[in-house]
């Protein structure tokens, strides 16, 4: 090895603690260079510097091992305070940090909190509703049955008067069939008596025209009413019909309602689950804070005082915030509630205002089938009295005829029988006045004339005449009521056939209400299915009630853990200030350090330029921080869950990251504190008499040998590069 450049020197040579002006060049010195520094702040060795295992180069190591000087000790002292402080004060910075991070993962776990309270209340509104619709459904499957009901009764009721009416009708037919044959009898057997009466029939047939004319307008009257009492019928099965619909729209509708409570079901298990991990995470975290709390406390157990009293007008600020947003939602809860009931009691009243309406018009159209009943009895009843009167005035007619020849042989015979006459004919008269009148006018006449047969025979002449006259009028009279039975069986062949459209339309119609019938069961096998998949929600809503109130007594747990966590947080703080303070102190004593160096001005602003490069990276740090801020209320705010689960794990992420972080800077700071306490020892060591001159005469090429270099573990931008 060559050793040209090194000079030789002995250890007992003394020279002066500085050189001379002359020996200082600029120019012809090494500009010192800036050490680089790291990501989290600590300084790293430049590449060119040789490391302490290795000899030394050129420039640093002399030939000789030349005694150490204590006043070299000034120079590392100062960069190793420098380089303590900023290391201190970006550890206060981070610790900042994390107490922020920590005071938003409290405002995150409040919030979980409340999301909870919050499900448990939407829970119990699901709870009321379910109860509300049960009592709907009830209160619809009770009105269901009393309409089947009373449409079964109905159809009896129905079912009976067609049946009446078909019977009245076969007996009518019965009656009319009994009538032609009997007419058909009377015309064989009375054919010469009919042909003497087909004379006087003409006044006998228009008065029975006019009543038959009469009963005709009554009867289109009756049936107009009838018709339209069918077609109000079938409006209202129509109406009926649509009710049913509308009843199966409602059903979908509830169906509807109870899909979207599994979906929300099916949204607060997977929220759940994720509270469940993200509750995993979070004791994992706190396992992790308390290992951390553990390495602090033995330094910090001062700073729990003024954050308590942040922390606490933090807690007030926000429970009142979130005790107003909570209230907002109550109210705006309670109106939804109120305006659903107004809604449901709304529906109800309609309800059952349309079953009154309906159950008015089915008495209508009963008392209208009632009435339709009573006057087919009553034309019933008026056709057996034409049928009796006509009885009556056929057997009249015979009894005429037999009487007049009978009066006649007795009246050629003899008085008595002339006066069997008279009584006969005063029983006759008694039926029409004009007849009695000219019977007791004869009789008198007869009692007075007893002799005069000629008198006799002409009364009985005019007599004869009279009678043929009225027999002739009661003839055409009968004839007229004959025609008219003829027409009334025209008018009751066409009222069957209405009656059987009736029938086919009545039958169509109890087709359609068998198929509506057929629906309302398979609507109530369809609300049974729902009652029993309502009964299943229920057991899964309880068990997720039951989950709800577990996670909640967790919650409260981690609450008290992070309470104390926050205690101990508190504490360390304190001891933090304390050490800042004990940091200023020592800045002054470096303060009064810095005073005794002179010609070290291009390696302080050197420091210099490394501190503003530090408070660069705690500025672009604070942005960032800020930034996870802004970002963490914006997923406070967000709304879309898989976003913000997105986000969550991201700031899981980056909290690991600045846990791993501060658990670098903690075992850093450690480390720093304790080459504080130790250069701390070496200044009061130099701060003693008789150790502040030492050697100083020696070169500077002897500073940077190994030797010296051996107990200085953190290299720096004070560090003599010569």
């Amino acid at each position: 090895m060559s050793f040209s450049k090194a000079k030789i020197q002995r250890f007992n040579d003394i020279t002066a603690c500085t050189p001379s002006p002359a020996k200082y060049n600029v120019s012809t010195q090494e500009k010192i260079k800036l050490g680089l520094i790291a990501k989290p702040g600590t300084y790293v060795k430049k590449p060119g510097s040789p490391p302490s295992s290795e000899p030394g180069s050129v420039h640093s190591t002399p030939c000789f091992q030349t005694p150490s000087l204590p006043q070299k000790r000034k120079k590392l002292l100062g960069m190793s305070f420098k380089s303590s402080k900023s290391e201190k004060l970006s550890d206060h910075e981070e610790l900042r940090e994390r107490i922020v991070e920590c005071n938003n993962k409290d405002l995150y776990i409040k919030d979980l909190t409340e999301q909870i309270e919050e499900m448990t209340a939407k829970l119990n509104h699901l709870k009321t509703e379910y109860s509300r619709l049960e009592n709907e459904k009830n209160e619809y499957e009770g009105t269901i049955t009393t309409l089947q009901e009373q449409h079964k009764e109905d159809s009896l009721r129905r079912a009976k008067e067609y049946k009446e009416i078909s019977n009245n009708v076969v007996e009518m037919n019965i009656a009319l069939k009994q009538i032609r044959r009997q007419h058909e009898d009377l015309k064989s057997e009375n054919v010469v008596d009919l042909s003497k009466l087909l004379a006087n029939v003409g006044k006998f047939q228009e008065l029975y025209e006019k009543t038959v004319e009469a009963s005709r307008e009554e009867l289109d009257g009756k049936v107009r009413e009838f018709r339209q009492k069918e077609e109000e019928s079938q409006k209202r099965v129509e109406e009926a019909e649509t009710r049913v619909k509308q009843h199966e729209e409602q059903q979908e509708q509830f169906l509807k309602r109870v899909m979207e409570l599994e979906a929300q079901l099916e949204e607060i298990e997977h929220l759940k689950i994720q509270h469940g991990h993200e509750k995993e995470e979070i004791l994992k975290k706190l396992d992790a804070s308390e290992a951390k709390v553990l390495l602090l406390e033995d330094n910090l157990k001062d700073v729990n005082v003024l954050t308590e009293l942040q922390m606490n007008e933090k807690v007030q600020e926000v429970e009142a915030r979130w005790r107003q947003k909570l209230e907002n939602k109550e109210k705006e809860s309670e109106a939804i509630l109120k305006e659903c009931q107004e809604i449901s009691e709304y529906n109800i009243i309609q309800c059952e205002i349309e079953k009154n309406q309906a159950m008015t018009k089915l008495e209508e159209t009963e008392k209208c089938l009632q009435d339709a009943v009573a006057k087919i009895e009553k034309l019933e009843q008026e056709i057996g009295t034409l049928k009796t009167e006509k009885h009556a005035y056929e057997l009249s007619i015979t009894t005429f005829k037999v009487t007049i020849e009978v009066l006649k042989k007795r009246l050629i015979s003899s008085d008595r029988d002339v006066e069997q006459l008279k009584e006969e004919l005063e029983k006759s008269e008694e039926k029409n006045l004009n007849y009695e009148r000219r019977c007791t006018e004869l009789s008198s006449q007869l009692m007075e004339t007893e002799t005069a047969n000629e008198e006799l025979e002409m009364q009985y002449e005019s007599t004869s005449k009279l009678i043929h006259k009225e027999v002739k009028i009661v003839e055409n009279e009968l004839l007229r009521k004959v025609e008219l039975l003829k027409e009334q069986v025209q008018k009751l062949s066409k009222d069957k056939e209405l009656l059987s459209e009736v029938l086919q339309q009545h039958y169509e119609q109890q087709v359609l209400i068998n198929e509506a019938q057929a629906t309302i069961a398979q609507s109530a096998s369809f609300i049974e299915s729902q009652e029993k998949k309502q009964v299943e929600l229920e057991t899964e809503r309880k068990l997720y009630q039951v989950k709800a109130d577990e996670e909640a007594e967790e919650a409260a747990e981690i609450r008290k853990k992070y309470i104390e966590k926050s205690g101990k947080y508190d504490e360390l703080a304190q001891q933090f200030e304390q050490i800042l303070q004990e940091l200023d102190q020592a800045r002054a004593k470096i303060a009064e350090l810095e005073k005794l160096i002179g010609p070290y001005q291009e390696q302080l602003e050197a420091y210099q330029h490394e501190l503003k490069l530090l408070t660069e990276e705690k500025s672009t740090i604070e942005n960032e921080a800020k930034e996870l801020g802004l970002k963490y209320a914006q997923i406070l705010g967000h709304q879309n869950h898989q976003q913000k689960i997105k986000h969550v794990k991201d700031l899981k992420v980056k909290s690991s990251e600045l846990f791993q972080k501060n658990l670098d800077l903690e075992s850093k700071n450690y480390k720093l504190n304790k080459m504080v306490e130790k250069l701390m020892k070496e200044v009061d060591d130099l701060r003693k008499p008789g150790k502040k001159m030492g050697l100083r005469g020696e070169d500077k090429e002897n500073m940077g040998s190994p030797k010296l270099v051996k107990g200085i573990q953190s290299p720096g931008p004070l560090k003599d590069k010569n």
